[in-house]
């Protein structure tokens, strides 16, 4: 798996957007769905859900997870079957603060990657992303990704 990746969490307010911009001028791919806060959105989607509170109970989920995840941020995208499936029942239920329009945008973008339209850029420069809620999910982040580096 490609080096990295840097990940921005913390809260709301605590200058989260500062540090992804100065890694975006650095030359950093930060995703091809971002907010204006630079916010990853499928990382969004995929792990802002309350079921998956505790999130200690839910590892394997988790990690299975944060390989589509990665897979859609450095690899390419080849969903298979079930990860296509996965994604799009992501999109069924509307979540606090997400309605099913946005969720639906959402894994629009992501399963866009399968029909070639993949910032190729991604592939050949340092990758990294932010989510203030990154940080609920670190444990298996920092177990998953050997050569992950955190920013609080």
């Amino acid at each position: 798996m490609k080096e990295g990746p840097i990940v921005i969490g913390g809260v709301g307010g605590s200058g989260t957007r500062l540090f992804a911009t100065i890694l975006k001028d650095l030359g950093f791919y930060l995703g091809a769905d971002l907010n204006a806060a630079f916010d990853n959105l499928w990382f969004t989607l995929l792990f802002k859900r309350q079921e998956l509170w505790p999130p200690e109970t839910h590892k394997k989920e988790l990690t299975e997870l944060l390989q589509i995840f990665c897979a859609a941020m450095i690899d390419g995208f080849s969903p298979n079957d079930s990860d296509l499936e996965r994604i799009k029942s992501l999109a069924k239920n509307a979540r606090p603060q997400h309605p099913v329009s946005w969720l639906s945008e959402r894994v629009d973008s992501m399963l866009a990657l399968n029909k070639g339209s993949l910032n190729k850029g991604s592939l050949n420069c340092p990758w990294g992303f932010k989510e203030p809620n990154s940080h609920i999910f670190l444990p298996v982040l920092m177990e998953s990704l050997d050569s992950m580096k955190y920013v609080h």
